[in-house]
């Protein structure tokens, strides 16, 4: 789920790269901020969540074979944006 640093849910990109910063995915959440990436191989990830006036967050991530993984992110308000 992605949500505001004010607890409230977000609309925004969430995009799944390899550990060479390939593009391999990107999805948008829904009006609850939930998304889903599907189909992936069991590995070391990089996830980057972004939304309109709040800073980007950058994270790792280990996707284990056989399992679901669930990541929320909570972004804070880029400075000067109006949200």
């Amino acid at each position: 789920t992605l949500r505001s640093s004010h607890g409230n849910t977000i609309i925004g990109a969430v995009s799944l790269l390899d550990t060479s910063g390939a593009l391999l995915q990107t999805v948008l959440t829904d009006a609850e901020g939930n998304y889903l990436i599907s189909e992936i191989s069991p590995g070391n990830y990089t996830i980057k969540f972004q939304a309109n006036n709040f800073q980007t967050l950058i994270q790792g991530v280990i996707v284990a074979a056989n399992a679901n993984s669930g990541i929320d992110a909570v972004l804070k308000p880029s400075p000067g944006g109006v949200i």
